[in-house]
């Protein structure tokens, strides 16, 4: 881990198999996925920007489908760590969140982006949704992130 050095662990393979850091989903992927020449140390804005292109890049070669790689990585772990952050409920001081500080409006665009998919692809506009994208690790809407049924500063294209 280098977490103490504001680093995260990324699969480049989870555009091929979902949750590769979940070991009920990783057991069922090739074994090659969890060596160390397929993970790369990415920061928490890097890690997200790393989802979204997976995201996009799978969605070109997929038919609709329940599965959207790359998506449950961001939005069941990473999007709720840094709403999390946004919120005030995580350490100021804890060097994985040091990227964030500054990096709000990037961080709403990177969200919207995301939405976008969801108007580009309507099968997909229903899993990706400002309030999917708006809540906690408690699973609660970030009042930071989501106001009156939408992102804060988002003016989707």
């Amino acid at each position: 881990s280098r977490a103490s050095e504001g680093l995260q662990i990324h699969h480049i393979d989870e555009n091929k198999a979902i949750m590769l850091s979940s070991p009920e989903y990783a057991k069922d992927a090739p074994f090659k996925y969890q060596e160390a020449s397929r993970l790369v140390y990415c920061n928490l804005i890097e890690h997200l920007i790393l989802h979204f292109k997976i995201v996009e890049a799978t969605l070109e070669k997929i038919k609709p489908s329940n599965i959207l790689f790359g998506f449950g990585g961001a939005a069941n772990y990473l999007i709720p760590q840094i709403n999390d952050y946004y919120s005030g409920k995580i350490d100021k001081k804890n060097k994985l969140y040091a990227v964030l500080d500054g990096n709000f409006d990037s961080y709403i665009s990177i969200l919207r982006d995301f939405l976008n998919l969801g108007f580009e692809y309507y099968w997909v506009g229903r899993k990706i949704t400002p309030a999917k994208l708006s809540r906690g690790t408690d699973g609660k809407i970030i009042k930071e992130i989501y106001v009156k049924g939408k992102l804060v500063n988002i003016v989707v294209k």
